[in-house]
């Protein structure tokens, strides 16, 4: 049998026969696959325990449109830019980028919070960097 066709017999059978699982085979197989980003990005399986995310990822998930990586993070969040994000939102400053990635994901594009400079100059079409550049300068703010 194949690593696949293994993984997926344990799947079928071996849960229920109480068979060894080795964590090796399930990762060959997905290698794209990202635990941290399956759970945090997909709000029905946050409290499964990790063998359950690679089960719930081997039976169903990989047949649905779910967050599985950074890759479909970015691909489903085109306008989303990490580095823009810290900096025009103070308040998330320490956070790490994936840390970022989840604020927006659960309340940023709720807030309507500004992702990226393309964005910006849509909410302020009439904001120019020079003169917003000389008022920082002659008031020192």
């Amino acid at each position: 049998m194949s690593d696949f066709e293994l993984i997926n017999h344990y799947f079928s059978y071996g849960i229920d026969e109480m068979r060894v699982y080795s964590e090796e085979s399930f990762n060959k197989n997905y290698q794209n696959f990202d635990l941290s980003y399956y759970q945090a990005f997909n709000k029905d399986l946050q409290s499964f325990p990790d063998f359950d995310l690679r089960k719930h990822y081997h039976l169903l998930g990989k047949n649905e449109d779910r967050i599985i990586n950074l890759s479909t993070f970015d691909d489903k969040n085109p306008q989303f830019n990490n580095k823009f994000y810290r900096n025009f939102n103070k308040d998330l400053e320490s956070f790490s980028d994936f840390e970022l990635r989840k604020h927006y994901f659960y309340f940023g594009q709720n807030e309507s919070r500004i992702t990226n400079g393309k964005v910006f100059h849509e909410f302020y079409p009439k904001f120019k960097v020079d003169i917003y550049k000389k008022i920082i300068k002659i008031y020192n703010i």
